[in-house]
């Protein structure tokens, strides 16, 4: 299963409190076919929101800038020391190890689609709902409650 950057930031939301690590590879998105990464990994823990370098400490990154910014040449994401998702080279598409965190239900997609929707101006056009389909969106807007959002 191949995720994008919003996929990836949504589980890693959903993560912030655990120990989050980004393994990148070397050099700009441009070099296609490239697999050496950097001997240093960033790291961030405590819910602070921030990835630190491994090696230095020195290097810090917002994690949600790291991956809007960086998403073409993350080359591995951990959470907790386990993978939930790697990429081969820099130019291949980002493959979702631990697919259970990155399926997203209908109401989370609705949501998704309507935060899209409002980003760039678009009308969002909604199809007749049966009514197992309304009742899978409110099963997961329960779910999401359940959770502690607001």
């Amino acid at each position: 299963m191949t995720v994008d950057y919003l996929d990836l930031l949504k589980v890693v939301t959903d993560h912030s409190k655990s120990k989050l690590e980004f393994v990148l590879f070397e050099g700009a998105k441009t070099n296609i076919g490239n697999t050496k990464v950097y001997p240093a990994t960033l790291i961030a823990e405590n819910g602070n929101g921030k990835a630190l370098d491994s090696k230095t400490g020195v290097y810090e990154v917002s994690v949600p800038d790291l991956i809007i910014y960086s998403f073409d040449i993350i080359a591995k994401v951990k959470i907790d020391d386990v993978i939930i998702g790697e990429r081969p080279a820099v130019g291949e598409p980002f493959i979702a190890i631990a697919t259970e965190l990155f399926k997203e239900t209908k109401y989370e997609k609705l949501v998704r689609d309507d935060i899209l929707a409002q980003q760039t101006n678009r009308e969002k056009v909604l199809p007749d709902m049966t009514e197992s389909t309304a009742a899978s969106l409110m099963r997961g807007f329960i779910e999401w409650r359940k959770a502690g959002n607001e």
